[in-house]
């Protein structure tokens, strides 16, 4: 397992797999018009199957639009920051008032269970709330807090054993970061006190992969990737080392995600977080797909977010301008394949110039 805290690392969640001498995907052309942005180019491969995606910005749109496609999303408590951008709130204040739990949930159940999976949000703890669990801000919770997100099969497979279950990431205490559930560990993501931004968003993207044909014997890889002002971070590899005890009496499948997945423990009075630009892909294809970010040079980005695409083909990528970023500065597209691979060179887009009549005139998460 590799880890990695580097403002100029190049690892989009791909080098843990074993690339083809396939040509990586280029863009050649982009336009832009009334209803989409079209990317144009070569070796994009095959589009990802998208089974959650919401920027929050557009009321039900996707949601009703993923749910049309077998999937069920429900859940999601909105909420308006100052700046005018509009979030997931994983706490909801007044249940939690009222003695509940106060965990808000979005839960998305797939049309069938899967073994391959891309997750991606973009996260943050506000000024002057704190961490799940931590009794002063900008502190972490000494015991188990926050499960950020979690893959499981039914609704209460974080707690049958022969069920699977994951997390993307979790949080065990001390700013330590796992990429574990109930049922096994794939590995560690190492201390956030390394790469956590405070008062900002996080943009995590994890991606896990099961052999198909023999589960139980293959290691399953994965990939734990952050981009956010303090530089990108990446884990990578696979869970040989907890091959024993982990998982085995699991058959490897899941069929849902929460986002988040838990939120308890410790003093969460003042607790408050933040999610936005929730992505989950599943299935061979889920790691190509299209991430906007702040610089033409992928290293050196502040932000990496996965949208949502309306078609994709070898040559040519359509996207819904809904589900683009936008604050009225320069963003670039890159393509990632199904293999991984990165284009070389992105799409420019000043965001102003996307239609947008949906839109309200409010920033997205930096």
């Amino acid at each position: 397992m590799k880890h990695h805290l580097n403002h100029y690392l190049l690892a989009p969640l791909a080098l843990m797999i074993s690339l083809a001498s396939q040509a990586a995907p280029s863009i050649t052309n982009l336009q832009i018009t009334s209803s989409e942005i079209v990317l144009t180019g070569t070796a994009f491969g095959n589009g990802p199957q998208v089974a959650l995606f919401d920027n929050f910005s557009h009321g039900d749109k996707f949601k009703n639009l993923l749910n049309s496609q077998g999937n069920q999303i429900s859940g999601g408590l909105l909420f308006r920051e100052p700046d005018g951008n509009i979030a997931h709130r994983a706490k909801d204040p007044v249940q939690f008032a009222l003695g509940k739990s106060g965990l808000s949930q979005i839960i998305s159940v797939f049309p069938k269970a899967y073994q391959t999976a891309l997750v991606a949000f973009s996260v943050k703890v506000p000024k002057g709330t704190t961490f799940a669990g931590a009794s002063t801000p900008k502190t972490f919770s000494t015991m188990s807090s926050w499960k950020f997100s979690w893959l499981m099969l039914g609704a209460n497979g974080f707690q049958e054993i022969d069920k699977f279950d994951v997390c993307l990431p979790t949080h065990p205490g001390g700013g330590n970061m796992l990429l574990s559930g109930n049922t096994g560990t794939l590995g560690w993501a190492a201390n956030a006190s390394n790469w956590w931004e405070w008062d900002n968003y996080n943009h995590m993207t994890s991606y896990i992969k099961t052999d198909k044909s023999a589960p139980s014997t293959t290691p399953i890889k994965y990939s734990f990737d952050v981009v956010n002002h303090n530089g990108h971070y990446t884990a990578q590899g696979d869970n040989a080392q907890f091959m024993t005890s982990s998982f085995q009496q699991t058959n490897f499948t899941f069929d849902r995600v929460n986002i988040p997945g838990w939120w308890g423990n410790g003093d969460n009075a003042n607790f408050d977080g933040l999610y936005d630009n929730v992505y989950v892909a599943v299935g061979d294809n889920a790691l190509a797909r299209v991430v906007v970010t702040d610089s033409a040079d992928y290293n050196k980005s502040h932000f990496a977010i996965p949208i949502m695409t309306k078609s994709w083909s070898n040559t040519q990528i359509s996207i819904d301008p809904d589900a683009a970023p936008r604050n009225g500065d320069t963003f670039y597209y890159y393509v990632i394949d199904s293999a991984g691979s990165i284009s070389p060179t992105p799409a420019a887009v000043l965001t102003s110039n996307v239609p947008c009549p949906l839109c309200p005139n409010a920033p997205k998460p930096m």
